[in-house]
Protein backbone atom coordinates (compact mmCIF):
# COMPACT_ATOMS: atom_id res chain seq x y z
CA UNK A 1 0.00 0.00 0.00
CA UNK A 2 3.12 2.28 0.21
CA UNK A 3 2.00 3.66 -3.45
CA UNK A 4 -0.95 5.39 -2.00
CA UNK A 5 -0.77 9.55 -1.98
CA UNK A 6 -3.49 11.46 -0.74
CA UNK A 7 -5.18 14.20 -2.76
CA UNK A 8 -7.30 13.54 -5.45
CA UNK A 9 -5.77 9.62 -5.43
CA UNK A 10 -2.71 10.24 -8.16
CA UNK A 11 -0.29 7.34 -7.74
CA UNK A 12 3.65 8.37 -8.38
CA UNK A 13 3.32 6.05 -11.50
CA UNK A 14 0.84 8.44 -13.17
CA UNK A 15 -0.15 11.84 -12.09
CA UNK A 16 -2.78 12.13 -13.96
CA UNK A 17 -4.82 9.02 -13.54
CA UNK A 18 -7.80 10.10 -11.49
CA UNK A 19 -8.75 8.24 -8.67
CA UNK A 20 -11.64 6.28 -9.56
CA UNK A 21 -13.67 4.14 -8.00
CA UNK A 22 -12.74 0.89 -9.06
CA UNK A 23 -9.06 2.20 -7.56
CA UNK A 24 -11.05 2.34 -4.04
CA UNK A 25 -12.55 -1.01 -4.32
CA UNK A 26 -9.15 -2.06 -5.21
CA UNK A 27 -7.77 -0.67 -2.30
CA UNK A 28 -9.51 -2.54 0.12
CA UNK A 29 -9.54 -6.17 -1.53
CA UNK A 30 -5.71 -5.07 -0.78
CA UNK A 31 -5.80 -4.10 2.46
CA UNK A 32 -8.11 -6.21 3.91
CA UNK A 33 -5.95 -9.60 1.92
CA UNK A 34 -2.85 -8.23 3.41
CA UNK A 35 -4.51 -8.65 6.65
CA UNK A 36 -3.92 -12.05 9.27
CA UNK A 37 -6.65 -14.19 9.69
CA UNK A 38 -6.37 -13.02 13.31
CA UNK A 39 -8.10 -9.53 12.41
CA UNK A 40 -10.86 -11.37 10.51
CA UNK A 41 -11.27 -13.92 13.59
CA UNK A 42 -12.03 -10.83 15.84
CA UNK A 43 -14.81 -9.73 13.86
CA UNK A 44 -16.63 -12.87 13.76
CA UNK A 45 -15.94 -13.76 10.26
CA UNK A 46 -13.23 -15.65 8.01
CA UNK A 47 -11.23 -14.14 5.72
CA UNK A 48 -12.97 -15.80 2.31
CA UNK A 49 -16.27 -14.99 3.25
CA UNK A 50 -14.99 -10.83 3.68
CA UNK A 51 -13.82 -10.75 0.35
CA UNK A 52 -16.43 -12.40 -1.61
CA UNK A 53 -18.75 -10.08 -0.17
CA UNK A 54 -18.76 -7.90 -2.82
CA UNK A 55 -22.15 -5.33 -1.14
CA UNK A 56 -19.59 -4.62 2.20
CA UNK A 57 -16.63 -4.45 0.06
CA UNK A 58 -18.51 -1.63 -2.01
CA UNK A 59 -20.07 -0.18 1.11
CA UNK A 60 -16.36 0.49 2.24
CA UNK A 61 -14.89 1.35 -0.69
CA UNK A 62 -17.64 4.30 -1.42
CA UNK A 63 -16.21 5.19 2.50
CA UNK A 64 -12.55 5.43 0.93
CA UNK A 65 -13.60 6.83 -2.40
CA UNK A 66 -15.35 9.90 -0.49
CA UNK A 67 -12.97 10.60 1.91
CA UNK A 68 -10.08 10.78 -0.43
CA UNK A 69 -12.07 12.62 -3.35
CA UNK A 70 -14.48 15.05 -1.04
CA UNK A 71 -11.64 15.36 1.60
CA UNK A 72 -8.20 15.00 0.38
CA UNK A 73 -7.29 12.38 2.52
CA UNK A 74 -4.18 10.06 2.17
CA UNK A 75 -5.17 6.88 0.58
CA UNK A 76 -3.40 4.57 2.91
CA UNK A 77 -4.91 6.10 6.35
CA UNK A 78 -8.05 6.19 4.39
CA UNK A 79 -8.52 2.76 3.26
CA UNK A 80 -7.58 1.67 6.49
CA UNK A 81 -9.76 3.70 8.44
CA UNK A 82 -12.62 2.98 6.12
CA UNK A 83 -12.23 -1.00 6.71
CA UNK A 84 -11.39 -0.87 10.41
CA UNK A 85 -13.45 2.09 11.66
CA UNK A 86 -16.05 3.21 9.36
CA UNK A 87 -18.19 1.68 8.11
CA UNK A 88 -15.88 -0.81 8.99
CA UNK A 89 -15.57 -4.94 8.85
CA UNK A 90 -17.89 -5.44 11.86
CA UNK A 91 -19.18 -8.23 13.79
CA UNK A 92 -22.89 -8.37 12.53
CA UNK A 93 -23.54 -9.63 16.33
CA UNK A 94 -21.18 -8.01 18.62
CA UNK A 95 -22.64 -9.60 21.38
CA UNK A 96 -21.06 -12.62 22.66
CA UNK A 97 -22.04 -15.22 25.50
CA UNK A 98 -19.08 -16.44 26.60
Amino acid sequence: MSSLTSGNGDTPDNQDKPFTIEDARKDVVDYLTEQEDSYFTCRGKAKDEILADSELIDTVAAEHYKCVMNFGNDREWSVKNACDVEPGIKDNDPIHYD
